[in-house]
């Protein structure tokens, strides 16, 4: 890199971190984005109790002093507990350790980093922006996202695994698969966002015997995950089982379109396995292999119930992935992935403005279907075309 554009790369970080904590410190003081808003609340309450009374990670209890210590009831409604796999105290345990606005703040920080770093790396990779004035530029544009913006706001747990995804993805081009195994692991912290790529990556491991540590770094990983939290909370995975059964009833992306008995989501899911065979000699950061992890991401937004956008927010490495690809699979339609992305940003930003200049007139919706059903579905659109790309599997 050119000692200019490395300059101007230093001075990217260090405004995007100052812009970072800046975001998290408003947060943290405001009084209209409460930070008892955050997702990181209730676990932070959780662990607490945990730690001081012995109660239980997934007791009711937790769920029903945390709604009155926030806002004096459940303002929503909605039954709501620890519902994560209880080895996210890994992450977790060291914030109960302190005062809850510190912990808030450093989580709402780590969150934003874990994004932005894990981006950073699958661009540095891809090669997609090249130039430090259009990789600022869309470093921008996915700080003021919405996904980005709301993820941040809730303090959620998803860019754990866009990071660990993005580890493991280098990892793998360089062949060291004992480490993308384990690295791998950071896809169970909140599985209902992962599992399809997951398991793609566990299921291609299968088919050559050089590819095997992954699986043994993933076990072995999982393991000492699991028995971490079972020292902390014994018998957590039956308890976390039986909490996922009071789960509020939440729709998914295709049953906003058209999902009669499930089953879009089905053969969408059907689809990608077969898919997932076909392509299962794919070389690691091949074409195959990257559109693989493309269509699972897609896939796995579009048939998973959850609530709202923010589980899209890994799609913006499905972005860094594609566009490179289409420039150079497709040179005449090069651009056309990023002339996508663009309207669906701008169209998400509209329907948001609309609805908060106009309320009540249900263009939050559409705002959240732009990004909970449209994006996903645009990702899994241009990937399948590359699947028929000769010399694909590199």
């Amino acid at each position: 890199m050119p000692r200019v554009e490395r300059q101007k790369m230093i001075v990217l970080a260090v405004v995007g971190l100052f812009v970072i904590v800046a975001f998290a410190v408003a947060l943290n003081l405001s009084t209209t984005f409460s930070r008892f808003y955050s997702d990181i609340f209730l676990r932070w309450y959780a662990a607490t109790k945990l730690f001081s009374e012995g109660r239980n990670l997934y007791d009711p209890q937790n769920a029903t002093e945390m709604w009155q210590i926030a806002f004096g009831q459940n303002p929503w409604g909605y039954e709501t507990n620890f519902f994560y796999p209880a080895h996210l105290l890994v992450f977790v345990a060291p914030l109960a350790l302190l005062p809850y606005q510190t912990a808030h703040l450093i989580w709402t920080i780590i969150i934003q980093l874990f994004y932005f770093i894990g981006l950073w790396l699958i661009i540095r990779h891809s090669g997609w922006p090249s130039k430090s004035t259009a990789i600022g530029i869309f470093m921008a544009l996915n700080f003021i996202s919405l996904p980005y913006i709301f993820h941040t706001i809730w303090g959620q747990f998803n860019t754990i695994g866009m990071l660990g995804l993005a580890l493991c993805f280098l990892a793998l081009c360089d062949g060291r698969y004992a480490l993308a195994g384990a690295l791998a692991v950071s896809l169970t912290f909140k599985p209902q966002n992962d599992l399809l790529v997951l398991l793609f990556l566990l299921f291609w491991s299968l088919w050559q015997k050089k590819r095997w540590p992954f699986i043994l770094g993933f076990g072995v990983t999982s393991f000492f995950c699991w028995l971490f939290a079972e020292l902390l909370q014994p018998g957590w995975v039956m308890a976390f089982m039986a909490s996922l059964g009071h789960y509020t009833r939440v729709e998914s992306a295709v049953d906003l379109l058209w999902n009669p008995g499930q089953v879009t989501a089905i053969l969408l899911a059907l689809g990608s396995l077969v898919v997932f065979f076909w392509k299962r000699h794919a070389a690691p950061g091949s074409l195959d292999f990257v559109v693989c992890l493309t269509l699972s991401l897609a896939v796995w937004d579009l048939v998973v119930p959850i609530y709202g956008w923010i589980q899209t927010v890994l799609l913006a490495l499905a972005i860094v992935w594609l566009v490179p690809l289409w420039k150079r699979s497709f040179p005449v339609f090069g651009h056309s992935p990023v002339y996508g992305f663009a309207f669906l940003f701008v169209l998400g930003w509209i329907f948001f403005f609309l609805d908060f200049v106009f309320p009540g007139i249900g263009m939050l919706g559409c705002a959240e279907k732009t990004y909970k059903l449209l994006f996903p579905l645009f990702v899994a659109v241009i990937s399948v075309p590359l699947l028929w790309k000769r010399g694909s599997n590199g």
